[in-house]
């Protein structure tokens, strides 16, 4: 552990990969500060979504790393996965957003593919040429399918939920109609 955490602090923090991790992930909470919709009745339904994108993400990728299907080469924290920036900012924050601007199923189906087509075709390259991710056993393809039926299952476990709770509850008003 002590050679991790040196290695860090000599090779890592406050270098070039470092600032872009950082401040990649401080816009993206800027943004969805910005375009979130604070409104009361509906925050708390597209904040319960993003936790469940960080826990799904967070679940999937460090199962991904210790299976050696792909690696994160730099760290923001020693501490703490290398994935996080990405798992509990990047991907909630992006799916915050299609749940909230695109509620229905016929509009949410294409912004869900064509964020995943996003963060698999473009993101993920790209991250890969700055030396940000390594694919190891792995294939863009299976994380455009990944991502996928990522948002979409997510979005799915959460009606059925509100679903649940509307025919169970009396006030049905604070439980959204999806």
């Amino acid at each position: 552990m002590h050679l991790n955490k040196e290695y860090w602090q000599t090779h890592e923090v406050w270098h070039g990969h470092w600032w872009f991790l950082v401040l990649s992930s401080l816009a993206t909470l800027v943004i969805w500060w910005i375009f979130a919709d604070k409104d009361k009745s509906r925050f708390p339904h597209i904040f319960c979504y993003g936790l469940l994108c960080s826990l799904a993400s967070f679940s999937l990728d460090t199962t991904g790393v210790l299976m050696n299907f792909w690696a994160y080469p730099h760290k923001v924290l020693f501490m703490i996965p290398s994935s996080v920036p990405a798992d509990l900012v990047v991907i909630p924050v992006s799916g915050m957003l299609i749940f909230q601007y695109f509620p229905r199923w016929k509009a949410f189906i294409p912004a869900a593919i064509a964020l995943s087509a996003i963060f698999s075709f473009i993101i993920e390259p790209s991250f890969i040429k700055f030396d940000l991710f390594m694919l190891i056993k792995w294939r863009h393809t299976y994380s455009f399918i990944g991502f996928i039926l990522l948002f979409t299952a997510l979005k799915g476990i959460l009606q059925l939920i509100w679903r649940q709770l509307r025919n169970g509850d009396s006030k049905k008003s604070d439980v959204p109609r999806l």
